[in-house]
């Protein structure tokens, strides 16, 4: 038997230091439990090769990234179109928001799912299912471009397209001032706080500076925060803005919406700037605790994609708190695997878990068959389905399409 397509509970050897360039993601990914950021940057060798651990990923996640390499795509190639080319000559060269999403999802499938080990089980369905997206991703890209304030310009680039390693964010020696005209995820850094970050849309005119952000989901107020940042960003970024621009509107790029947030002056983007050098320098010292701290809360721990890796999180203390009244639909549980009882059947004994009480019998029903695990074997099962039995006295536990299970310890 082989434990070839389950993925392993490893431990970090070292923990990763904090990052040259502080990002509004990280800050707040941080801020929120440092441990998680720690665990998702660290590196796990013997897992991948990839950077951090592989990552649970989504339909939505996915939607949104070629939402956003359809529109960069789009308006880099208007942007380097000869003078004498029609921006409708420029699509049609493309083949069109249908081709170019196209692409895209096959990009980002390559990407995201063919290269990730942990999404290997679900590839069929996701692969599917954005593929049967195309028509209205289409049309969102559509919407996006047709919205924007200005089409770009044939001028030739100020800044060549840069690599998107934080190595060659700042030290690219082709950074200079960027001329009139839209740019899409263009990097900003602010060197003297080491803060930077990607603007997903930054429109130059010679009496505007318009920052826009795209969000693919619901509008979130945290969104506006974000936007805000992007623009101090900007005015801080002495290669790009030597002249320091400042934003004279932010704007949140929803589906169906677009929300103005008022654009920061010069005064206020003075004290956003203490502010946010500030909460970089608390975030570096979270990050710089070995380990980082942990800080589990039900809601965020439930969707944390690494608490398998987590020792708090399976603490005793921590299951029995957020084990509440009655018995759940969906539960984390760490189990030994005593013996196999049919093809997809497993007796089974609960190590870990705030709703059963240590060494409770429980029936472990898995889709796989019976060859990923062998007698004995101790693991992690993240988003159980629990089997509503008419007795007590043994649990059934599912194996679903959203469930994972982890080998934590093999005799």
């Amino acid at each position: 038997m082989s434990s070839a397509n389950l993925l392993h509970v490893r431990s970090l050897q070292e923990w990763p230091d904090p990052p040259k360039w502080m990002t509004y993601s990280t800050a707040t990914q941080v801020e929120a439990c440092p441990r998680q950021w720690a665990l998702q940057r660290g590196d796990f060798p013997e897992v991948w090769d990839g950077s951090g651990y592989p990552p649970r990923t989504s339909l939505p996640i996915l939607k949104g990234r070629v939402i956003h390499r359809s529109v960069e795509t789009i308006l880099n190639a208007l942007r380097e179109r000869h003078p004498s080319v029609r921006p409708e000559a420029v699509l049609k060269r493309l083949g069109g928001y249908s081709t170019v999403v196209e692409r895209e999802i096959e990009a980002v499938l390559k990407e995201k799912v063919a290269a990730n080990p942990r999404v290997q089980e679900q590839a069929a369905d996701l692969e599917s299912d954005l593929q049967e997206s195309a028509g209205k991703l289409s049309g969102r890209v559509q919407r996006h471009i047709v919205r924007l304030d200005k089409i770009p310009t044939p001028k030739e680039r100020a800044t060549l397209d840069q690599g998107k390693t934080e190595g060659s964010k700042s030290s690219d020696s082709r950074r200079g001032p960027l001329r009139n005209g839209v740019y899409a995820e263009q990097w900003v850094q602010a060197s003297v706080i080491g803060w930077g970050g990607y603007i997903d849309l930054l429109s130059l005119g010679n009496d505007d500076c318009v920052i826009s952000d795209i969000k693919t989901g619901r509008a979130k107020e945290r969104h506006a925060d974000q936007v805000r940042l992007y623009a101090l960003l900007w005015w801080l970024d002495d290669e790009l803005n030597p002249e320091k621009r400042v934003a004279d509107a932010l704007r949140l790029r929803y589906p169906s919406e677009i929300i103005e947030v008022p654009a920061p002056d010069e005064t206020q983007l003075e004290d956003l700037r203490h502010q946010v050098e500030e909460q970089g320098e608390k975030v570096r010292g979270l990050i710089d605790e070995s380990p980082p701290p942990a800080r589990p809360e039900q809601e965020r721990c439930s969707q944390c994609d690494v608490r398998h890796l987590c020792d708090v999180y399976w603490a005793e203390e921590t299951q029995t708190r957020f084990a509440g009244d009655g018995i759940p639909d969906f539960a984390d549980v760490e189990l030994r695997l005593t013996h196999n009882a049919g093809p997809s059947m497993w007796h089974a004994q609960i190590l870990t878990d705030g709703h059963w009480s240590q060494g409770k019998d429980v029936i472990f029903e898995s889709r796989k068959g019976p060859d990923r695990f062998q007698n004995l074997d101790e693991v992690r099962i993240l988003d159980a389905q629990v089997l509503d039995g008419p007795k007590r006295d043994r649990i059934g536990l599912r194996e679903t399409r959203y469930t994972e299970a982890f080998l934590l310890k093999r005799l």
